[in-house]
């Protein structure tokens, strides 16, 4: 049975399974509409030149709307978005190959031993537009940063065939904006929810195209700053709820954005748009690395993958062994995409003391609408953690497992995998993801206004030198974190005992608990009830469904039962394999499914549809 036991010993970490490798694009089939066919095909096709629609575009749309006719009856508005996040269209799939790194003028050696850093950047730096450095079979030594730039594809054979050994101390792929100059004015109007306008102090601050942090001071009894001084912007401080759009017209001083605000902003708070780079040809967008192995051979604090100021990059099926500090860094980054791909392991430990080492993937200060999907995320201190501002990221179908603190090889409590770590993330989806541990943690600061949907949270994991036996919960949201939303997940594992949703608790024990909700990190939990009773009283709970208490558990005040497959795709999405769609739920046969994510990881066959390949509209 799906996921009832854990594995007595490591599974095999560094060999990237051939399952995970060559993963299709989701996308409709592919047809070409052209003059001279039959009178449907010529129907199809002059819809197709006047309105730029496909017809699967349109039963995606009506899809889309069915889901969130669903979500209207489970979620309050105000609790609530639409997720639309990613690249627009999908990751480019380029096939204009630039130049192979091994043929002259670059040379790369590939051999393990020479040092091919200068080869291959050089290779990147003279990349044109919308092309692809490709980075053949072979293992390339490096020793420093490799600078991706705009618009340009940085792809290797496979992550069994293209292997990057690196023995330096600084980032290694840089998806990294040029200097950065925050630029604010005062909002005057429009600063309310869904709002797709906004009026502005200046009318010299925005052109179309750029992209704004919308903000405001933090409003007591939603956020609680704590100790994070690095999650607001750059000259915007105690400003840790923000979003990220883009301005898509300008007329005087009255800007178009898009996505609309997902939050109501008050005057009182004094709501600004900050302009977050003066020059739009200095931003990195579009550019991406994939098909590739990474592994670091020295410690330090650097990222593997950094995307830092980054519009719409991404990380696709690479596999990234021993991190310093991170595997992959999001920070100020708007529409990125990492997936298909495997992080594990951390060879500058797992603590925190001292700097951060060993963690998967973290969302640093402001982000909106990254899309972090399909990934493994294995023996780390943290799998996928926010910490700072992010609003309308969507982290789904991710598999975690075995994570690690300060006291590793001893760690003997449950580390949070998923969670939020830094002040003030809200309105953003964690679905479909199996995980040790949901945890809203108030260890540097607040969150609120996020969804948890069709998650399994086993509340177990396996140790290495000792037994993990302590802190064992399934959903924990500690202190300040309130309005968050959890929906149609699985809780705890098969044949564990405890408690369901403990008004205090004496000391942690080896007692499994579904919920543990509204007490303070620091010093421990447990010495007393609760200290922030608003904790539970504002948490939605619906439709969750635990192996403790064995039954589901659903909020009396609303009269809906019927949860849709998902809240940001409109239907089984053409990656997904022969697994049941949706795969973890209340509503479920057995409650949870094993996601082709947990597939891979464990080597269980993925069987796989057909690849699509691209619609294209012939003008």
């Amino acid at each position: 049975m799906y996921l009832t036991g854990f594995p007595s010993e490591e599974f095999p970490p560094r060999k990237f399974l051939a399952a995970s490798r060559n993963l299709p694009i989701a996308g409709p089939d592919s047809h070409e509409y052209k003059e001279g066919m039959s009178n449907r095909q010529n129907w199809e096709a002059f819809v197709f030149k006047s309105w730029r629609f496909s017809t699967i575009f349109l039963i995606i749309l009506l899809s889309a709307q069915v889901t969130h006719v669903f979500a209207d009856n489970l979620i309050p508005a105000d609790r609530r978005i639409t997720w639309n996040p990613g690249i627009p269209g999908g990751i480019p799939n380029r096939t204009t190959i630039f130049a192979n790194v091994k043929n002259a003028p670059y040379n790369a050696v590939g051999d393990g031993v020479h040092d091919d850093t200068v080869a291959i950047q050089q290779a990147i730096t003279a990349c044109p537009t919308g092309q692809v450095v490709y980075i053949p079979p072979g293992t390339y030594r490096t020793s420093g940063s490799l600078n991706i730039g705009r618009f340009k594809t940085v792809r290797g054979a496979g992550p069994s065939q293209t292997k990057i050994i690196d023995y330096g101390t600084s980032d290694i792929f840089n998806m990294v904006s040029g200097s950065i100059s925050w630029s604010a004015t005062d909002i005057s109007s429009g600063y309310t929810k869904d709002s797709t306008t906004l009026t502005l102090a200046s009318s010299t601050l925005a052109t179309v195209g750029c992209y704004l942090c919308i903000d405001q001071l933090n409003k007591g009894g939603i956020v609680d700053m704590g100790d994070c001084n690095w999650c607001f912007r750059q000259n915007g401080a105690n400003r840790n709820m923000s979003q990220i759009v883009k301005v898509t017209a300008v007329n005087g001083n009255t800007v178009t954005i898009s996505p609309p605000l997902y939050y109501t902003f008050e005057a009182a708070y004094a709501p600004q748009a900050a302009r977050i780079q003066s020059d739009l040809n200095s931003m990195v967008q579009y550019s991406g690395v994939e098909d590739l192995y990474v592994e670091r051979r020295t410690t330090g604090t650097a990222s593997t993958f950094m995307l830092n100021y980054a519009v719409n990059c991404w990380v696709k099926n690479v596999e990234s062994y021993n991190a310093q500090g991170y595997h992959v860094r999001l920070q100020r980054s708007y529409g990125c995409v990492v997936r298909d791909s495997y992080f594990h392991h951390g060879n500058s430990g797992y603590s925190a003391a001292t700097a951060d080492h060993g963690y998967g993937l973290i969302l640093m200060c402001q982000n909106s609408d990254n899309l972090i999907e399909n990934n493994i995320f294995y023996y780390l201190r943290h799998s996928m953690v926010f910490s700072g501002g992010g609003s309308g990221n969507v982290l789904g179908y991710n598999y975690s497992y075995r994570m690690f603190d300060d006291y590793y090889p001893n760690t003997d409590w449950l580390m949070g995998d998923l969670l939020t770590h830094g002040s003030h993330p809200y309105m953003n989806l964690f679905e479909g993801n199996v995980v040790d541990l949901l945890f809203f943690d108030g260890v540097h600061g607040s969150s609120s206004h996020n969804t948890a949907f069709r998650n399994y949270a086993t509340a177990r994991s396996l140790g290495e030198a000792t037994t993990v036996k302590y802190a064992l919960r399934g959903a924990c949201a500690d202190f300040t974190n309130r309005y968050e939303n959890v929906i149609g997940c699985v809780l705890t594992s098969p044949g564990v005992s405890g408690a369901y949703d403990p008004s205090n608790i004496s000391g942690w024990g080896t007692q499994t608990y579904v919920w543990l909700l509204g007490y303070k990190p620091q010093g421990g939990y447990g010495t007393a009830t609760p200290s922030d009773p608003l904790v539970a009283s504002t948490l939605l709970r619906h439709g969750n469904y635990d192996y403790i208490t064995k039954s589901t558990h659903w909020d009396p005040s609303i009269t809906n039962q019927t949860l849709p497959a998902s809240l940001y795709l409109p239907s089984k999405p053409g990656w997904w394999d022969s697994t049941p769609w949706p795969p973890i739920g209340p509503d479920v046969s057995g409650y949870t499914n094993a996601i082709p994510a947990y597939k891979r990881f464990t080597g269980t066959s993925v069987s796989k549809p057909n690849a699509p390949t691209n619609l294209r509209i012939v003008p």
